[in-house]
């Protein structure tokens, strides 16, 4: 549970958040701990949300790209073992897109 209200006194500017933790500790009991946590200003704290939020949609673009790379990757990956002989044994190599495929006369790949 958390209240919020603005700190009396001489910090004016300021945003007193109180955070009401009740964890339960190993003989059974629930103790009730108080935290108090300053924010510098109110449009202080909208900035940082800002940041934050702009952050999150940073995180969300380069997801995005991944999940594009990966499929773009998964694309390739199939169109090798299409292009490949089922009779032998293969090896895909993703960072050449090709395929290196094992004699069966030698223990190598050629």
């Amino acid at each position: 549970m958390c209240n919020f209200g603005s700190k009396k006194g001489s910090h004016d500017n300021q945003l007193e958040i109180t955070v009401y933790d009740i964890p339960g500790s190993l003989i059974g009991r629930r103790r009730l701990f108080r935290q108090n946590v300053y924010v510098p200003s109110k449009t202080q704290l909208k900035y940082h949300a800002v940041d934050y939020l702009e952050s999150l949609v940073g995180i969300k673009k380069l997801l995005k790209n991944l999940k594009s790379q990966l499929r773009d990757t998964e694309e390739n990956l199939n169109k090798l073992v299409k292009q490949g002989d089922n009779n032998d044994k293969q090896q895909i190599d993703i960072r050449n897109n090709t395929i290196v495929r094992n004699n069966r006369n030698s223990s190598g790949a050629m």
